[in-house]
């Protein structure tokens, strides 16, 4: 059951992050520095505000990212209901309830990521980025994010 939630979590965050914004074109035409929104984006996956993402980070603000996409009302719990309009397949109720831990019918952030980081890899995204190959990510390296899926095949 572990490997099925793993590889549907694959595909949903390859349908999430496909529905972030892009700028188009190919890693290389990346803007060199980044916006005012790209900043705050910046900004958020940046946990300890110490102006460095790390790939940790960056799993975490992917995590979040999805789950917002996923939690239509923004009440910051995924019902059955907004679970269902994502996972069509068969044995989306079953996916459900295995990350629902405390059956309240409700998937929380805290749930949704336990799931999610067991079955995340963005380690090659997270290299394709580091352009200056030092382990983090700046904020300018980190503005390529929506080019995941030209990045990635883990998506």
């Amino acid at each position: 059951m572990k490997q099925v939630i793993g590889t549907w979590l694959r595909m949903v965050f390859g349908m999430v992050v496909l529905a972030l914004p892009a700028w188009g074109g190919e890693p290389d035409q990346i803007p060199a520095a980044a916006s005012d929104k790209e900043q705050t984006v910046f900004q958020v996956a940046d946990t300890n505000a110490d102006g460095k993402v790390t790939c940790v980070e960056m799993a975490e603000d992917v995590c979040r990212a999805a789950f917002l996409k996923i939690d239509k009302d923004g009440d910051k719990v995924i019902t059955w209901e907004e679970w269902a309009d994502v996972d069509k397949q068969p044995g989306a109720r079953e996916r459900f309830a295995a990350m629902d831990k405390n059956k309240d019918a409700k998937i929380t952030i805290f749930e949704f990521s336990e799931t999610a980081r067991k079955s995340l890899n963005v380690n090659e995204t997270f290299r394709a980025l580091d352009r200056d190959e030092n382990g983090t990510l700046s904020s300018d390296e980190y503005s390529g994010r929506p080019h995941f899926k030209i990045l990635s095949v883990q998506f």
